[in-house]
């Protein structure tokens, strides 16, 4: 399961960066879909620890929404549900 999660994010990577190159500021682009990410990020995790269930914010999870931007997050939490 861990190895299909880690080809899926590589993809998923991928992915996103043929979108981005795709712009006409690719560079400006990423880095505010990463910004966008990481806030929505905090946000939802804040959000859903009130409920008592939700994604944590470590090294990893930063990681993901950091390089995945908003496909990231919600791919996380996504994943929060189905594990």
């Amino acid at each position: 399961m861990n190895l299909l999660m880690i080809i899926l994010a590589i993809l998923l990577y991928l992915k996103y960066f043929q979108i981005c190159a795709g712009q006409r500021k690719p560079i400006r682009t990423m880095v505010i879909n990463s910004l966008a990410g990481v806030v929505l990020l905090i946000a939802l995790s804040f959000v859903t620890s009130l409920s008592g269930e939700g994604i944590g914010i470590n090294y990893t999870t930063v990681t993901v929404s950091s390089l995945l931007g908003l496909p990231g997050v919600i791919m996380l939490y996504l994943m929060c549900f189905l594990i």
